[in-house]
This record gives C-alpha cells, sequence and structure tokens, in this order.
C-alpha cells in the first residue's frame, strides 16, 4: 500500500507591486464584462536560495468589437516568501526548468489572478470600466498556457 506522504507548506505573502497601470478610453461607452477581452500573460522568478517566488502577471484589455485597440493594461508582481522551499523545488539543471507541486502552483496562482482582480477594480472604479470585471478563472488553465485570454 503506498500511501503519499502529506507535506506541509508555509507560505506568505512578502510583497505586492503595480508594476503598471493605463487606460485608453477617449470616446469609448461604457464596458461590461461581456463586451471586452481579458488577455493574461503570466511569468515566473524563483530564487530556491532566498525562497522567493515572484509571479509577474500582465493583463490587456481590448473591446469585444475590435480586438486591436487596447484599452486598459495592468501589470503586477506578486512576491511570495516560502518557508523551506529548497525542500519543495525541483531543479532540472540540464533543462534550466523548476518544478513547484502542481497544487502549490493552484494555490499560487488563484491568490495572483485574484489580486489582479482586485487591483483591476479598484484602479477602473468610476471609469467607463468598472463593469468590466475580471471573471473567475480556472488557475490550472495557465499550468498548460501562461498566455490566457
Amino acid at each position: 500500500m503506498n500511501a503519499k506522504k502529506e507535506q506541509k507548506i508555509s507560505f506568505k505573502i512578502d510583497k505586492i507591486e503595480t508594476e503598471s497601470f493605463s487606460l485608453n478610453l477617449l470616446g469609448i461607452s461604457s464596458f461590461t464584462r461581456d463586451s471586452v477581452n481579458f488577455n493574461f500573460s503570466l511569468k515566473l522568478e524563483i530564487n530556491p536560495n532566498k525562497n522567493r517566488l515572484i509571479f509577474a502577471l500582465g493583463l490587456i484589455v481590448t473591446p469585444k468589437t475590435n480586438k486591436d485597440k487596447q484599452i486598459g493594461n495592468l501589470d503586477i508582481k506578486v512576491h511570495f516568501l516560502i518557508k523551506d522551499m529548497s525542500n519543495l523545488v525541483e531543479v532540472e539543471k540540464e533543462k534550466e526548468n523548476i518544478r513547484l507541486p502542481n497544487v502549490l502552483m493552484i494555490t499560487f496562482l488563484s491568490i495572483v489572478i485574484s489580486t489582479a482582480r482586485g487591483i483591476w477594480s479598484e484602479k477602473v472604479r468610476g471609469t467607463k470600466l468598472e463593469k468590466a470585471i475580471i471573471p473567475l478563472l480556472d488557475p490550472k488553465k495557465f499550468l498548460d498556457n501562461p498566455s490566457q485570454s
């Protein structure tokens, strides 16, 4: 009988940064969540020696009627500190890849997406985009494709 060893993971958010934010709403009527596209990009930086994991999430917002017109963007970084990170990280030296358990990645991605949703909602409050709320997303989709629409 193979029993999986339960691993306790201790982490915290160390810092949240808004790298950039802009709106281009001249000549634009109001938008709802269903009238815009939210396009995401995701980058991950890992520093096992400092127990630090940094997610950089980019968001570009376009009207569904004109996907070439950018009406908003948001770039954030969420820094996590992970206790005993070296015990969790698997480094593939030949490929320079770093692997974390999927359940941990999904947890971090959920936090990062929710953080972006909150920052976006606060930034667009009182504008024509205030009803364009970032939808609920399945963070598992980011594991296979870090660029999402």
